[in-house]
């Protein structure tokens, strides 16, 4: 089933008051600024923000920015930022190089108590710009309010060889899926990865929605890669499976009939 251009808005039911947090490869930041796209279309405030460095926004996302390092009395500033911006980017301080630091746990906490009618969509873990990952010990750092926890895979990462060129911590990935270094990435790598217990799935806050999105879905190609993953995801482990081109906001939910939702 394809959905409209607020797909992502309506695939993960997002209200006002929702955190969502974003961890994988393959997409973090388009998602996040579709996501801001379509949250402030319907009209909430939205906080976008991230638990690991995060790159600075460029162009007119950087009026949205705000840097709580440098403001004393920054959660009433950013009342009056969200009143005027809809949207803020929140992040502690400016680390050079177009980095910025993210938000402490307990500043993330502050602030969902701060602004309980925003939408917070946060960055979890880091990638370095390749299509698939696999975790490190200590990440994601997913806050323990969040709602929804989306897992995102590039399928642009499969026919590709398991290398650091195309992969964050290959050596993690050719553990957990039990393969050679160096292996080209294929849809049964990636499904073992994202559904190993000691990958992604034990981060997760009790009782959030777990979603894995595969993004880059461009071509038919691409979407018979997305059915050999999810066809290889034991049953209940995710709430929904997703697959889509993010930029343009086409996604496809596929249902598995005998699928237990944990949301």
């Amino acid at each position: 089933m394809l959905m409209s251009e607020t797909a992502f808005l309506e695939l993960l039911g997002l209200k006002a008051g929702a955190s969502v947090a974003l961890m994988g490869a393959g997409g973090k930041h388009t998602l996040m600024a579709r996501l801001k796209q379509e949250l402030t279309s319907a009209g909430m405030p939205v906080l976008l923000t991230s638990s690991t460095n995060l790159h600075r926004p460029t162009g007119n996302r950087e009026s949205g920015l705000f840097l709580v390092g440098q403001h004393p009395n920054w959660s009433a500033e950013v009342t009056e930022r969200l009143r005027q911006c809809q949207t803020v980017y929140l992040l502690e301080q400016d680390l050079g190089q177009g980095m910025l630091k993210g938000l402490e746990p307990e500043l993330l906490i502050r602030l969902r108590r701060a602004h309980p009618q925003a939408v917070m969509v946060i960055k979890t873990d880091g990638a370095r710009k390749r299509a698939f990952k696999a975790p490190g010990p200590d990440e994601p750092l997913i806050p323990p309010f969040s709602d929804i926890c989306v897992l995102i895979a590039g399928l642009d990462s499969i026919g590709r060889p398991l290398d650091e060129r195309h992969v964050h911590r290959p050596e993690i990935v050719a553990r957990l899926a039990e393969v050679e270094s160096e292996t080209r990435m294929t849809p049964e790598i990636m499904a073992r990865v994202v559904a190993h217990p000691r990958a992604y799935l034990p981060k997760f806050p009790p009782g959030a929605k777990r979603v894995l999105y595969l993004s880059k879905a461009r071509a038919e190609q691409d979407r018979h890669h997305a059915r050999e993953v999810f066809s290889r995801v034991p049953p209940g482990l995710f709430s929904l499976l997703a697959a889509g081109d993010t930029l343009s906001g086409r996604v496809e939910v596929y249902p598995q009939p005998d699928q237990k939702s944990l949301s």
